[in-house]
């Protein structure tokens, strides 16, 4: 059941034959529905096997919320990228 107002992460992977051009998933929503199609890259539907997972997320509030981008000590650290 999607609940009014929640947010939703929708992840997922789309199954293409070789050959077949490349495709995408599409969200589709409404305050409380949710679809999901495929299309190819230039926006044309297609019938696809696809997999989906959709995940309801907390959304934080007040003003620490979100990290603010030009204050380094809020933001994850991430180790260095080694390159060969």
């Amino acid at each position: 059941m999607m609940l009014a107002g929640a947010r939703y992460v929708v992840r997922g992977s789309v199954v293409s034959a070789a050959g077949e051009p490349p495709a995408s998933l599409e969200v589709l929503y409404a305050p409380d529905q949710l679809a999901v199609r495929t299309a190819t890259l230039d926006g044309v539907p297609v019938a696809r096997s696809f997999m989906v997972v959709v995940t309801q997320i907390q959304v934080p509030s007040g003003p620490k919320a979100f990290p603010i981008p030009s204050d380094p000590g809020l933001l994850p650290q991430q180790p260095p990228i080694e390159t060969m």
